[in-house]
């Protein structure tokens, strides 16, 4: 819901300060909106141990709290004060450019290709 109001209000200021046309205006607007939505995905598929458990993915609208039941990314550590502190966000990171780097890869790829 954020990324929708976050894609309109960027597209009006590109097209006003910068005096791009509505159509690079529109496409850009919808480039920031995928990127609002996928980082709320990425979050959502997250473990995540610290109360209130979840993501608020529909704020400022509604002030609930949502949780996959896919747990796709690790859990992170926020207790820096312990020994396992670094070994356990190492290996989350670790996990998560094991899944992203590859998709990532894949579009810059698919982009990069002749029409």
């Amino acid at each position: 819901m954020a990324g929708i109001l976050v894609a309109v209000v960027s597209s009006v200021r590109l097209r006003t300060q910068a005096r791009r046309n509505a159509k690079e205006a529109i496409r850009f607007g919808v480039a920031v909106m995928a990127a609002c939505a996928s980082h709320t995905l990425l979050d959502w598929l997250g473990t995540d141990w610290s109360p209130p458990i979840g993501i608020m993915a529909l704020w400022p609208f509604s002030s609930d709290y949502y949780e996959s039941h896919l747990h796709v990314f690790r859990a992170i550590s926020r207790r820096y004060w312990l020994p396992e502190f670094l070994t356990w966000n190492a290996r989350a990171l670790a996990g998560e450019l094991a899944i992203l780097l590859p998709l990532t890869a894949l579009v810059f790829f698919a982009r990069r290709r002749p029409a």
